[in-house]
């Protein structure tokens, strides 16, 4: 027998039946711990100070607060017909996935030489967000370039979501290859 909450009506509906098996299924999941205001307004502060365009910073910001319409997100608000990575076919594309774990741009992140730096920092079950504060917050420098990893990162997770969003269009055909940009060696 499954049992539900009412409404505040008072009556029973589907929405509240829904509401409760979503409740159940992911309640626990979905009640996030709010970061502390310092740590956030450190995090909102150095993504500000980057010496990056106005649109890479609002980029970073976007990716942070969550708000980016991957095809995960978008076939969850029945927008689309597949939430399918467009360009590897495996798994569903949602932030994390975009930017740090499908193939391509695993291949951008080991044509930058920093890969196994990104692997470490996703190698737990952490979100997207988390992920690209502690890049942003921490700005560890890279051997052997003027850049900080921050900006490195914040660079290339833009031109990972701008080929995508051209591969989306049909302007790039799904064999996409080469760095981002000339690398030094």
């Amino acid at each position: 027998m499954v049992a539900s909450h009412c409404n505040r009506s008072g009556l029973f509906s589907v929405k509240s039946a829904y509401y409760c098996q979503w409740e159940y299924k992911f309640g626990a999941r979905s009640i996030q711990v709010p970061a502390s205001t310092a740590s956030r307004n450190r995090l909102w502060k150095c993504l500000w100070k980057l010496k990056k365009s106005t649109k890479i910073k609002i980029f970073g910001w976007r990716a942070i607060k969550g708000l980016l319409p991957c095809r995960a997100i978008l076939a969850n608000r029945h927008i689309g017909d597949s939430g399918g990575c467009l360009v590897c076919q495996a798994g569903a594309e949602d932030i994390k996935h975009m930017i740090f774990t499908c193939e391509r741009a695993r291949q951008v992140w080991r044509l930058m030489g920093i890969e196994e730096k990104i692997q470490r920092l996703i190698i737990t079950d952490r979100s997207s967000s988390v992920i690209l504060e502690e890049i942003i917050t921490r700005d560890d420098q890279i051997q052997n370039l003027e850049v900080g990893f921050a900006k490195l990162v914040i660079i290339a997770t833009w031109y990972i979501w701008w080929e995508r969003r051209q591969l989306s269009m049909e302007k790039l055909s799904s064999d996409c290859q080469g760095p981002p940009w000339p690398l030094r060696h």
